[in-house]
């Protein structure tokens, strides 16, 4: 079987050696090298017998529309693999059962396509320093063990396909597109996946690290220096890698010191284990079940989410079961209810969804009226989707926020949203909305910009009282 392995590199001197001696199994590695680089890499890379370099240049820095259509372009060309795996250069797959090797697993599964679970993985307190010759699960184990997470399930990748096929990815590599089919792990059909015999189980599937923060130093440079300092107009345009756009040296070591006491989530399940293994909880935060057997698939949950400011056709972004909507309308369907949210409660009892998401929503929300009598009008729409959430639930909010001029134009929008509205307002650290009569709290789950628009998706979390 010939394995073979594209990726796309930019000033790695750091993560060369440890990429390559962890996949010094595969057959050829394809290393596209950013021909801006300026560091060792090529040095380090040099030294590998089993890698090929081919340079490419950007023409205005890292463009990620033009960066994936290369990468697709390169898989085209490869006609000699059985396998072609795409990561980047801080993603490194292993098997389920760490005694076993990928080439195993892919002989004896025989996929079209393997979605691995990339774990987000984090430097714990108690870690030593970094040692490329040291096996990559057992040097950092550590990291966020929900995979229903937004951010963190769009790290299921499809990262491994046989060669030669119709097939190609989008930007990110978080989706595939095979035979006009587009999958996301998040978005499966598992009818679908098995009909284009994709994996689709945790026993077919791949486990694997995304070293999202392994030391704080590197980590640093490579987010402001090799990222931030390098998104062309068309990344900034269209809000591709958004998380690079306005990040700081503070706001990476905030994340560390959030994520330093992490569980271990990098365990070895061997295939005779697997089912005591997933009932016992350890190490099993993957969405799929451990075996395939008769018709068992994936299931999400029965799940429920709530639309604020729907219109006629209520937005489901975390892709629930069951949706349902609130409008000041009151002429929209059977599962939209009339409500005007600016002075009413949302007209549903206590935790009853999973989920409730706000689209062009909260910038038409007073902050303040008097009616007669002073109300705080946001504060109190916060309260009541704390309230009907579940402990748990997610909140997604995407609204035009400032600087953009999108934020005030309209003479509609009184509601102006920055990046610290949620953070420092309704999180559970903070929660300067208390003064003002807020009686819940969130953890901030995420928070990107996606052109003029913040997107943030809040977690609902028991209030800690002083």
């Amino acid at each position: 079987m010939n394995i073979q392995l594209i990726t796309m590199w930019y000033n790695e001197e750091f993560l060369a050696p440890f990429f390559l001696n962890h996949y010094s199994w595969v057959d050829k590695i394809h290393i596209v090298l950013d021909a801006d680089t300026n560091d060792r890499t090529e040095e380090i890379v040099r030294e590998y017998p089993n890698v090929e370099i081919e340079y490419f240049k950007f023409p205005d820095m890292m463009d990620d529309i033009l960066k994936v259509s290369k990468l697709n372009s390169k898989y085209s060309e490869i006609t000699d693999a059985d396998y072609v795996i795409l990561v980047d250069s801080d993603e490194f797959i292993f098997c389920y059962d760490l005694k076993k090797s990928v080439r195993t697993h892919l002989e004896n599964t025989n996929k079209n396509v393997y979605f691995v679970n990339l774990w987000q993985i984090f430097k714990h307190e108690a870690d030593g320093p970094l040692d490329p010759n040291v096996s990559i699960p057992l040097q950092r184990m550590h990291g966020d063990p929900d995979m229903d997470d937004p951010f963190n399930i769009l790290y299921i990748k499809p990262s491994i396909v046989r060669g030669n096929k119709d097939l190609f990815w989008t930007a990110g590599n978080h989706e595939v597109v095979y035979e006009g089919n587009r999958v996301l792990w998040r978005t499966r059909n598992p009818d679908t996946m098995k009909a284009l015999n994709m994996s689709l189980c945790r026993s077919d599937m791949l486990q694997g690290s995304h070293w999202r923060l392994v030391d704080l130093e590197e980590t640093i440079k490579r987010r402001i220096t090799n990222r931030k300092l390098r998104q062309s107009q068309v990344n900034l345009s269209k809000g591709l890698t958004e998380q690079y756009h306005n990040i700081s040296e503070q706001d990476i070591m905030d994340e560390y010191e959030r994520n330093k006491c992490l569980p271990v989530v990098i365990t070895s399940i061997s295939e005779a284990g697997a089912d005591s293994e997933l009932e016992s909880g350890v190490g099993v935060s993957m969405p799929p079940p451990a075996t395939c057997d008769s018709q068992q698939t994936p299931q999400l949950g029965k799940k429920k989410s709530l639309d604020l400011g729907c219109g006629q056709n209520p937005q489901n972004p975390f892709y629930a079961d069951e949706v349902f909507g609130v409008d000041i309308r009151d002429d929209l369907g059977a599962n939209i209810l009339c409500a005007d949210l600016s002075i009413s409660p949302i007209p549903y009892g206590d935790e009853s969804f999973d989920f409730v998401s706000a689209n062009d929503f909260l910038e038409h929300i007073p902050r303040v009226i008097y009616a007669p009598a002073r109300r705080n009008c946001f504060v109190e729409l916060m309260d009541e989707i704390y309230r009907v959430l579940k402990t748990g639930g997610l909140f997604l909010s995407f609204t035009p926020a400032y600087p953009h001029p999108a934020a005030f134009q309209d003479p509609t929008h009184v509601n102006i949203i920055t990046e610290d509205t949620f953070r420092l307002y309704f999180d559970n650290v903070n929660r300067w909305a208390a003064q003002y009569g807020f009686k819940g709290a969130f953890a901030v789950r995420m928070q990107e910009w996606r052109g003029m628009y913040l997107l943030t998706v809040l977690q609902k979390v028991p209030i800690q009282l002083c």
